[in-house]
This record gives structure tokens, sequence and C-alpha cells, in this order.
């Protein structure tokens, strides 16, 4: 995350200096640097979780005005409970400083979510704990997300659907007589933005359908294993299991999944 990788400084984190006019004009310095920067910054207790100050730009990633930002503890705000589960470990004096966490999803509102980035750290000012968050709204695919943990990703977005009311689905596609990269690819090209797919196993293939409850989830896993039929020489046989039909967990979700695709 070029950009995110330093700590940022802003006028709450400013060394004490004597009053002066070189003082007034560092502050206002860093002051217009807060306010116009291309990403979020976000300011809170690390103590009890009250939000202290926001930039312009976190507030747009948020979905939500500033005055509705400041003054409220993180998880009392529901796109931000996702960003205090991610750096909980701050708040618990466990964790490296700072902590990265990627494509951390924000339900902002009207149905519409987006990924975000986070750089947290903390520091000690005035005697308070306190920790900065830095947003940038993700730019990479988060297939290395799923790569990396599964499990996680796919429990972040349970979680995010359980909140607001929604389904999640998830398809496996074992894919016959095809090079895994270019199955891969062919997929990919098939599914929508907010989709997720990674390789789980030779040859086979999960995809992650936030807001698709299962029917709607087959159906289209099924055009997809379709137009993979015909470019491959080899059978396509698809599992397709949602929550909260199949369970509220992501292992029980995975479990079910897998028994569909040995249906068939």
């Amino acid at each position: 995350m070029p950009g995110l990788e330093k700590n940022l400084i802003f006028p709450q984190m400013i060394p004490s200096l004597p009053a002066s006019a070189g003082r007034d004009a560092t502050e206002l310095r860093y002051r217009r640097l807060f306010e116009t920067a291309p990403y979020g910054i976000l300011v809170w207790s690390a103590d009890n979780g009250t939000i202290v100050d926001a930039n312009p730009r976190s507030a747009e990633l948020i979905g939500r005005a500033r005055g509705e930002l400041v003054g409220r503890k993180l998880w009392e705000i529901e796109p931000l409970q996702e960003i205090a589960t991610a750096v909980r470990s701050l708040h618990d004096r466990r964790a490296k400083n700072p902590v990265r966490a990627e494509g951390v999803m924000l339900d902002v509102g009207n149905g519409r979510s987006r990924r975000v980035d986070v750089v947290a750290s903390l520091a000690v000012i005035g005697g308070e704990r306190m920790i900065q968050g830095a947003l940038h709204e993700s730019k990479r695919r988060p297939e290395a997300l799923l790569a990396a943990g599964i499990e996680e990703i796919l429990t972040r977005e349970l979680h995010r659907a359980h909140r607001s009311g929604a389904w999640v689905s998830v398809a496996l596609l074992a894919v016959g007589g095809t090079g895994s990269s270019a199955s891969l690819e062919a997929i990919r090209s098939r599914i929508r933005g907010s989709d997720v797919v990674t390789p789980y196993g030779d040859r086979t293939f999960l995809i992650v359908l936030p807001d698709l409850g299962l029917e709607d989830a087959r159906r289209r896993v099924e055009r997809i294993a379709d137009d993979l039929a015909r470019s491959s020489t080899g059978q396509v046989v698809v599992g397709v299991a949602s929550s909260p039909h199949h369970g509220r967990s992501a292992d029980a979700l995975l479990r079910a999944v897998e028994l569909s695709l040995k249906r068939g």
C-alpha cells in the first residue's frame, strides 16, 4: 500500500512546540495535509474507541458525514465495525505497531459496499493512547486475500451479510480437460466485480458470491459451467451452498459446498 507505510503526522500528533508564529504555521500546514489527503484518516482513542477526528476522504469512503463520526465509538458505526475487528489487537496491546489489514469490507448503505486497506498505528499523545487509521480504497483483486486465508475472508463476508440480512453463496467448479490457469481466467472473466474466485484444489475453483441466494447463485454458476464445458474437453461439475440456509460459519458453508460438489 504505497503511501500508507509510514505513520501520518497531523495536528493532534504534532510534538509540543513553543507558542510562536512558527508553530502556528506548522500546525496549519499539517492540518491542510490532513484535510486534503487522498486517503482516509481516522483518529480514535485506544482506550474507549471514541473517534476524535476524521478527514473528508475518510467520511467519503465510509459513507457518513464527518459529524456522524466524531464523538462516537468506532464499533457503534456499522461500516466501521469491520475496521474495529481488524485492528482489535492494538486495543489489546498485543500487536506489532502498525497493524495492516487488506480488503476490509465496509457496508456503506443503500446496498453498496466498499473494500479498503487499513494501516493503523498507536501513539501516546498527552498521556493518552490514540490510534490513527489510514484508509485507502483497495485496488487489489480479492483473490489474493482468499488464497491467503479463505475462511477468514469468507467469515468477514458472512458477518457483513448477517448484520444486513443478506445472503452469501459459495460455489465449487470442478473443471475437466482444461489447464488450471486457463480455467481460472475463464471463470474470472464471467463473474461480477463483487465476486471472488480462487483455486481450491486440482482443477477445482471456489467462487464467493455476496448478496446472492441459493437459486440465483446456482443459475449464475451453471451458466458459467455451461460456457466452460463448451470450451473444454471434459465435464464441469458444480456444487453450490448458501448462508444462512446451509449454516452461518465459513466452515459450515465450505463443508456444505464440498458435499454438494460430491453429489454433483
